[in-house]
């Protein structure tokens, strides 16, 4: 099979749904019969699995989670080379035309700042995180690596620091999606190495001259997360911490309620 392709500037209310040209439709086989579609990028290893609806032209349920991973922004346009029927390869290219470039942070420590999406007023204390509707974005959460976008800006101090920090501290990357979520999650390993995977309750966060908030610490066993939130966007914007910056914490209380302060940033040398 030739790999036919077909291209889509992203526009305002993109993360709702993307449709596949009517003409690039005849290249479907039985798409009135497709239910998904797989997506995978250079960006990932993960195969994402994406609802199909409209008689095959319209992608739904689970791209939403594909364009937050991805970082995806209006102005971008995204470039789905068909590989079989309804398995594409997606080229992500930015206003400029030119492939997006993506690095990451902790040294592939990814998972990090899982970025699931979920319901602003939780209907109950327990609805932690929103069901995802399929076993196989299920999977796509569990296995779910954080892909950071590359900001043409100075290098950053902290994130230089990040595969030498000690394991007490961890290098948070303050997202768009973090932001309008209010949630951050937490290496797991950093997780796991200071306990927190099993303690349930609250954190505090303590910035740089010692003044505190106090948020709620979750998990998902299932997933094997731990986050923190109800609290996280007060934080930020009462520090200063903006999306698109990497910002370390240490760990200086695990006993009774823990403690993760925010480091001050060193200058750079030039």
């Amino acid at each position: 099979m030739a790999n036919n392709h077909f291209f889509k500037p992203l526009l305002p209310g993109f993360h709702s749904h993307l449709t596949i040209p009517e003409a690039f439709l005849k290249y479907i086989e039985g798409r009135n019969e497709q239910t998904m579609a797989k997506l995978r990028s250079n960006a990932s290893k993960i195969i994402w699995e994406v609802k199909v609806e409209e008689d095959g032209q319209r992608l739904t349920d689970g791209w939403k989670e594909f364009a937050l991973a991805h970082d995806l922004r209006i102005g971008d346009i995204v470039v789905f080379r068909q590989e079989r029927n309804m398995n594409f390869h997606v080229t992500l290219l930015g206003p400029s035309c030119c492939e997006i470039q993506y690095g990451s942070c902790l040294d592939n420590e990814n998972e990090n700042n899982l970025e699931s999406v979920e319901d602003e007023e939780e209907s109950s204390e327990g609805d932690e995180i929103e069901s995802l509707s399929t076993e196989s974005e299920s999977n796509q959460e569990s296995n779910f690596e954080k892909i950071q976008r590359k900001k043409k800006v100075k290098k950053h101090p902290r994130r230089e620091a990040s595969s030498s920090l000690d394991p007490s501290c961890f290098v948070a990357n303050v997202s768009h999606a973090t932001l309008r979520y209010d949630k951050l999650n937490l290496p797991r390993t950093f997780a796991r190495g200071n306990g927190l995977d099993t303690r349930m309750g609250e954190i505090v966060l303590m910035n740089e001259k010692g003044k505190s908030w106090t948020l709620d610490l979750k998990g998902k066993k299932s997933y094997g997360t731990v986050y923190i939130k109800r609290g996280w966007r007060s934080f930020c914007h009462a520090n200063g911490l903006k999306a698109g910056g990497f910002f370390t914490f240490k760990l200086i209380q695990r006993g009774g309620t823990p403690v993760l302060r925010l480091l001050s940033e060193e200058p750079e040398e030039e």
